[in-house]
């Protein structure tokens, strides 16, 4: 519509010098379609430099989310990779679902109509977590996306994809301290190559555990080595460990 009515002005501007004859009409019809047509110009410079006519909308949409790990794990593990300047996180979004996702996940093809929007988003999106003492694991993701104020601005300014287009989303995870553990890919890595160590310290704990409940010499003792075997295999516990192994600090 603005890119109308800047032609409307334009021509009323020259008709208005050029073909008007009487002094006083030209001057003042050329004046004021003059005036109109810096003001649309100003206000359409405004809309692309600062965004005039339009306000950003933010939207918040929470998701449970699942392990990334094998089922096999006591305890629930999201890991983290660095992409570029962005760090992405992977979980499952269903207990069921065979491969875990990335919370961004870029458009490789140059060849696809959206490559450079949905690259451009991705530009702008972030993705972090937080430990919470209990509650479920979750991912909170906000979208900040950028709206029409009115229905005149709309009319207005109306081109393009500018209407709902996102400046930015931040997502972030929500993950139970005592039965999440969250891992860099290189972590992970590290982990699995001590995996043949961690069997056999188990199968050594085992082996001591049935050793011990043989030799207990009353069945209050044989409880109390239970409940202690039993409190160290709790996913809290687990947990622990491997920070310990992988020297994690917090």
């Amino acid at each position: 519509m603005i890119i109308i009515l800047i032609a409307i002005f334009t021509l009323l501007t020259f008709f208005s010098f050029i073909y008007i004859k009487k002094q006083l009409p030209r001057l003042t019809a050329g004046i004021i379609s003059f005036v109109c047509l810096c003001l649309i110009v100003m206000s359409l410079m405004l809309h692309f430099v600062n965004h005039w006519g339009m306000k950003e909308v933010t939207t918040t949409k929470t998701q449970s989310i699942y392990s990334a790990g094998p089922s096999a794990l006591s305890f629930n593990l999201m890991m983290t990779q660095r992409i570029g300047d962005q760090t992405v996180l992977i979980y499952r979004t269903s207990e069921k679902a065979k491969r875990p996702i990335v919370s961004a996940e870029l458009n490789t093809d140059p060849t696809s109509t959206s490559f450079l929007k949905d690259n451009a988003a991705q530009k702008n999106s972030r993705a972090s977590y937080k430990m919470i003492k209990d509650g479920e694991a979750k991912l909170v993701t906000r979208t900040t996306t950028r709206q029409f104020s009115n229905t005149f601005s709309k009319i207005l300014f109306s081109f393009g994809d500018e209407d709902n287009a996102v400046v930015k989303t931040n997502k972030t995870a929500e993950l139970p301290q005592d039965s999440w553990l969250v891992l860099t890919s290189e972590q992970a890595k590290k982990l699995e190559s001590t995996q043949a160590k961690l069997q056999a310290e188990a199968e050594k704990a085992k082996a001591d555990l049935k050793a011990a409940l043989a030799a207990a010499p009353s069945p209050e003792i044989k409880a109390e080595i239970e409940a202690k075997t039993k409190a160290s295999m709790t996913p809290a516990a687990q947990i622990m460990q491997i920070k310990q192994l992988l020297k994690i600090k917090n």
